[in-house]
C-alpha cells in the first residue's frame, strides 16, 4: 500500500539518523511507518535481516481488535498524508552587482 518495500513493518528494530527523524511527522504509531516516511523525505532505506527468537516467557499483548485496528487506522492516515504532501520548491537568491 505504501510502496516502501518493507517486509515487516511490525519489526521494532529500526535505526535512523536524528536529523532525518526530526523531519518526520510525529503521531502515536509513527514507528510502524518510519521507512515510508523516510522515503517520502527523499532518503534511501536499507533493510537488514535480523534473527528473531521465539518468545520464552509471557504472551503477546497484540490483538486484532485492540492494537491491530489502530494500526489499520494509522495506515489510512499515512497513506492520505503521503498523497497530500507537497514539497516546497528550492529558492535561490540571485545577487545583482
Amino acid at each position: 500500500i505504501l510502496h516502501d518495500e518493507t517486509r515487516d513493518t511490525g519489526c521494532g528494530l529500526k535505526a535512523i539518523h536524528t536529523d532525518i527523524l526530526r523531519k518526520l511527522p510525529f503521531f502515536d504509531g509513527t514507528h510502524r511507518f518510519v521507512p515510508a516516511l523516510v522515503i517520502q523525505e527523499g532518503y534511501r532505506v536499507v533493510h537488514c535481516d535480523v534473527v528473531d527468537r521465539s518468545r520464552r516467557h509471557g504472551k503477546s499483548n497484540y490483538g486484532i481488535f485492540d492494537r491491530g485496528l489502530q494500526g489499520v487506522l494509522d495506515l489510512a492516515g499515512v497513506w492520505w498524508l503521503r498523497r497530500r504532501r507537497r514539497r516546497m520548491p528550492k529558492v535561490e537568491e540571485i545577487r545583482h552587482g
